[in-house]
């Protein structure tokens, strides 16, 4: 996921990233965790909703709410990571943007 270039310390829109737990699963989705291994981007936990102890059943989706908040200029990246019971967890995802 990428975030148009943004002015250091400043904060933008809340963007999202959804995991879902597939259909063809058996078991339901147990979210232990969600969390970004870096700087310069925070999760937004009002409207977060991979939560600690959530639970989706096969099908169901949660969100984690990710704003870019640079606090130096150039490319600047981290990953979001959530953790659950399934067995390919944890989940990771780059995201991207440019301070400016």
């Amino acid at each position: 996921m990428t975030f148009v270039r943004r002015k250091v310390n400043t904060v933008s829109a809340t963007r999202m990233v959804t995991i879902g737990n597939p259909l063809r699963s058996k078991a339901s989705m147990v979210i232990s965790g969600a969390s970004i291994i870096g700087s310069n981007f925070v999760i937004n936990q009002a409207t977060t909703t991979c939560i600690s102890g959530a639970v989706f059943k096969k099908g169901q989706r949660c969100h984690v709410a990710i704003r870019f908040a640079p606090g130096v200029t150039g490319r600047l990246s981290a990953v979001v990571m959530v953790s659950d019971n399934t067995i390919n967890s944890p989940h990771l995802m780059l995201v991207y943007g440019i301070g400016k």
